[in-house]
C-alpha cells in the first residue's frame, strides 16, 4: 500500500507540473497563497508545518509578528494571500491594518491558533475581510488538539485521536485542576 501511496503522490506531483508547464493549470489550478503571521523563528511545531507544505500546493509567506509593522503591511500587499493563518493577535493586527487602509487584501479563509480568539479579534477580523475566522487549538505535541465549528464557535477536540482528560495533581480524575492529552 505504502509503495502505491508513493507512485500516486509522484504521478500527482508530475500531472501538477505538466498542468504548469503548459499552462494548463493557470487559471483551473494555481497555488493557494498562504500567509502566516506568528514567530517564524524557533523550533515550534506550527513553523515546522507551515515551512513544510507541499510548494507544488501553495505559495508561503512566512511573517515574523516581531518585525515592524510597515514591512509586514508591504510584503502581505505584494503577497494577496489566499490563506491567512498564525496567531489570533497576529491576525487581529492585520485586521486592524486592513481597517486602517495601510492593507489591502482579500483572503478566502483565515485560521487563528497559538493564542486566544477573543470576541473583539473575531469581529476585528469579519469586519476587516468578511470572513468567519477558524479557532484552532493546537501545540508542539499534539498539532492540532481540537477545532472550532463554524456554527457554534466552539472548539471541539479530536476524540478519536487524542484521549483528553482533566486529572489532579496525583493524575487521578477529577472535575478541574489540569487537563492530560494522551
Amino acid at each position: 500500500v505504502a509503495r502505491e501511496a508513493g507512485i500516486a503522490g509522484v504521478w500527482t506531483h508530475a500531472k501538477a507540473l505538466a498542468l504548469r508547464a503548459t499552462g494548463m493549470g493557470h487559471p483551473l489550478w494555481r497555488r493557494k497563497r498562504v500567509a502566516f503571521i506568528a514567530a517564524t523563528e524557533g523550533h515550534f511545531a506550527s513553523v515546522a508545518t507551515f515551512y513544510n507544505l507541499p510548494s507544488v500546493l501553495f505559495k508561503l509567506l512566512p511573517l515574523s509578528i516581531s518585525n515592524p509593522i510597515e514591512g509586514i503591511c508591504a510584503q502581505i500587499n505584494r503577497f494577496q494571500p489566499d490563506v491567512i493563518t498564525g496567531y489570533a493577535s497576529g491576525l487581529n493586527l492585520l485586521a486592524e491594518e486592513q481597517l486602517a487602509g495601510h492593507i489591502e487584501i482579500a483572503p478566502k479563509e483565515a485560521y487563528c491558533t497559538g493564542d486566544p480568539l477573543t470576541t473583539t479579534f473575531r469581529q476585528r477580523i469579519e469586519k476587516a475581510f468578511g470572513l468567519n475566522p477558524v479557532n484552532m487549538y493546537r501545540s508542539s505535541e499534539t498539532m492540532t488538539l481540537a477545532c472550532e465549528c463554524r456554527t457554534q464557535h466552539r472548539l471541539h477536540p479530536f476524540n478519536d485521536w487524542f484521549s483528553v482528560q482533566v486529572v489532579d495533581k496525583n493524575l487521578a480524575p477529577a472535575n478541574s485542576d489540569r487537563v492530560v492529552v494522551a
